[in-house]
């Protein structure tokens, strides 16, 4: 069976970060192909999470494949949401690491937009190493080791406009109802995401010991299972 696994990096991340997922999935699946996506390769400002879905889709299902998983953290969590309701019918399955599957109220969007947006100016004004050192200090992170990397500006940007939580649907009610087999999984000790799991009864959902939130660098074992999970 020619199974491919399509990974998206979270905010400030990069393909390079399921490396550790990857190696593992080698061991037990050789003959899987594994893709780490660049999220901005092929993006441009301004382009939305619906935008970026369907060009990404685009490319994906002219691929010679018998199955695709989607496999998403945190923002490439969001869009891989996207990519999943825009084309349904071209995903074997998804896994959703610490992923938020949107805000509720008006109220909420709102509010996230203007934060958002004011990290944004400062991602694209400020010393870097002092806003970094602010955006790690968020409650979500705590506990969690940021990896060291180069940042671009534009990007972050981006990707903090474009792609806010602010602006996003709020996927609950038809993730509930996709016949594409899903995951959601978030860390024992990022109560906030805990939290969000229990939003989605009718989903399968997984905690992870001894994690937090940045699943890919913390539990790269517990995520290639859960790929493996979804693929048995």
């Amino acid at each position: 069976m020619n199974v491919e696994v399509f990974a998206l990096h979270g905010f400030l991340g990069s393909p390079a970060d399921w490396k550790p997922t990857f190696d593992l999935l080698r061991q037990e699946k050789p003959d899987w192909q594994l893709h780490a996506v660049d999220l901005f390769a092929d993006s441009h400002p301004g382009q939305s999470m619906q935008e970026w879905a369907n060009s990404f889709n685009q490319r994906v299902r002219h691929r010679n494949s018998s199955r695709r998983i989607l496999l998403g953290y945190s923002m490439g969590g969001r869009l891989a949401l996207h990519a999943l309701a825009e084309r349904p019918q071209i995903w074997s399955g998804a896994v959703f690491l610490s992923t938020n599957p949107g805000l509720q109220s008006p109220e909420e969007k709102l509010e996230r937009v203007s934060s958002d947006q004011k990290w944004s100016e400062r991602f694209a004004h400020e010393e870097l190493t002092l806003v970094l050192k602010d955006w790690n200090a968020q409650p979500v992170f705590s506990g969690s080791q940021a990896p060291l990397r180069e940042l671009h500006r534009e990007q972050c940007v981006q990707a903090l406009t474009s792609w806010s939580l602010g602006v996003q649907k709020n996927f609950r009610e038809v993730a509930e109802i996709w016949s594409t087999p899903q995951i959601w999984a978030a860390g024992e000790e990022d109560s906030k995401f805990v939290g969000l799991l229990s939003t989605l009864p009718s989903t399968q959902t997984q905690v992870i010991p001894g994690a937090s939130h940045r699943l890919p660098f913390e539990a790269p074992k517990a995520v290639s299972r859960l790929v493996l999970k979804l693929n048995s």
